[in-house]
């Protein structure tokens, strides 16, 4: 598998680099790895222990030794993506009208009015709905415990 590399280019002084794409396999190597991890008891109580992002790279190496991914900035910036999405669904699950389908993997809500209410109780929602999210279920075991209660 060919490394998705970012484009740099030179502004000024100052090296300007987009945007890494990852593609789906390293997705799945990303998930399986933490996986692994969460068996290997690299979680605590409120969230992963020091030196996960490490442990994390060097199975992403050994998954795919051409990668270019290092566990900074690339699987800390995943992580914290992937844990972002995760939060606003749970967040939107927790409202009336609103569900998961495990079928499409996609929001299911009973109607518009559902989902603006859901919305309005969570500002990252909007543009989630019609998406599919392949690895909510996954989120759910590598983050499940890991929100915050707001009392």
């Amino acid at each position: 598998m060919a490394p998705s590399r970012s484009n740099t280019s030179k502004v000024g002084k100052k090296a300007v680099t987009s945007r890494r794409q990852w593609t789906k396999p390293e997705e799945d190597a990303l998930v399986n790895a933490l996986k692994d991890i969460l068996v290997s008891g690299w979680k605590a109580d409120n969230g992963f222990k020091v030196g996960y992002l490490n442990v994390l790279q060097n199975k992403m190496m050994r998954a795919s030794p051409n990668t270019d991914l290092r566990a900074q900035p690339h699987i800390s910036s995943r992580m914290h993506s992937w844990k972002k999405q995760y939060n606003t669904l749970y967040t939107i699950f927790g409202g009336t009208g609103v569900g998961w389908n495990s079928t499409t993997k996609m929001i299911d809500t009973i109607n518009d009015e559902a989902w603006d209410e859901a919305c309005m109780k969570e500002a990252n929602a909007r543009g989630m709905w019609y998406k599919s999210w392949s690895y909510y279920d996954s989120w759910v075991e590598i983050f499940g415990k890991d929100r915050a209660n707001g009392t």
